[in-house]
């Protein structure tokens, strides 16, 4: 998996996340959300690919009130 970070924060959670960008064949490029422990083990990962299968950039992560990622 070929995997561009762009963003990071440290969660109300104490956990990492961080956005970025990676490439799936037959879908171009797509976001990549990821959530770390603290020990940098991934906890969960999440691409995002629109419908039409267009270019798709994650560029920034923010948190809610609510512990939900933007």
């Amino acid at each position: 998996m070929n995997i561009h970070w762009s963003s990071s924060m440290i969660a109300s959670s104490g956990h990492i996340i961080t956005v970025g960008n990676t490439y799936t064949v037959g879908q171009n490029t797509n976001v990549l959300l990821t959530k770390h422990a603290t020990d940098g083990t991934i906890i969960w990962q999440v691409e995002y690919n629109n419908p039409d299968n267009h270019e798709d950039y994650g560029i920034a992560v923010c948190e809610d009130n609510s512990g939900n990622f933007y």
